[in-house]
């Protein structure tokens, strides 16, 4: 009985750590509860991991693009936060192979 209570005691502290974010996220968390009644918990595991990783800044913007796109799940906030990573631009040049640069230097191939 003690596992069963310090599971649902850890659960609770976790989403409670969610709400604390603010509406965005009690918004976000009433619509996860509606659209998936029987799992939203894992959810909630999830989206504490995210919460971790990213910080409070992060996962509010990110429930809030959530809820505005209607992209409910923790699959959706992971995939959104790792968006968020700047990515290098097209035109960007490239690096000569290894290979190339130690031709270069006189290095043999």
């Amino acid at each position: 009985m003690a596992a069963v209570s310090g599971k649902r005691a850890r659960r609770y502290l976790q989403r409670q750590h969610l709400l604390d974010l603010g509406p965005e996220a009690l918004a976000y968390l009433t619509e996860l509860t509606h659209r998936r009644p029987q799992t939203w918990i894992h959810d909630v595991e999830r989206l504490h991991a995210l919460l971790q990783t990213h910080g409070d800044a992060a996962l509010r913007t990110a429930f809030a693009w959530g809820l505005a796109a209607q992209a409910i799940g923790a699959e959706y906030i992971a995939e959104n936060l790792g968006a968020t990573v700047p990515a290098l631009p097209f035109d960007a040049p490239t690096r000569p192979s290894t290979a190339a640069r130690w031709r270069r230097v006189g290095g043999r191939s």
